[in-house]
């Protein structure tokens, strides 16, 4: 979905809820967890780095990620470094940290706890 220019921010934010059936709160208090906030251009993002002790479990973690992510195109950039996977979200159409990406960096979360058991 493209910014319409026409439309007020509140608008376009309602029109994104329609589309992606997401409650996107702005700006979105982080719970209190190891995410970092960061700044870029395109605004305000999540980054954290991830450690694994096998490359089974990195592929493991970076699939799961990829695979479930792409159905709904919210795919973090990931920057993957040997056994260490950095995983940066930002929201594509706001400049600032919604629920969506609060939503993704719990899931990223999920997955990278239930390697323990793989």
């Amino acid at each position: 979905m493209q910014f319409d220019f026409s439309k007020s921010p509140i608008q376009n934010i309602n029109k994104l809820k329609e589309n992606y059936s997401v409650d996107l709160d702005i700006p979105v208090k982080v719970e209190k967890n190891d995410w970092q906030v960061y700044d870029s251009k395109q605004g305000r993002g999540l980054i954290k780095t991830y450690y694994f002790q096998t490359y089974k479990h990195l592929v493991y973690f970076f699939t799961e990620i990829v695979n479930e992510l792409s159905k709904t195109k919210n795919i973090p950039i990931i920057i993957v470094s040997d056994l260490e996977v950095t995983i940066k979200i930002e929201s594509s159409y706001l400049s600032d940290i919604t629920s969506l990406e609060v939503s993704i960096s719990k899931f990223v979360e999920e997955i990278y706890e239930d390697i323990r058991y793989i």
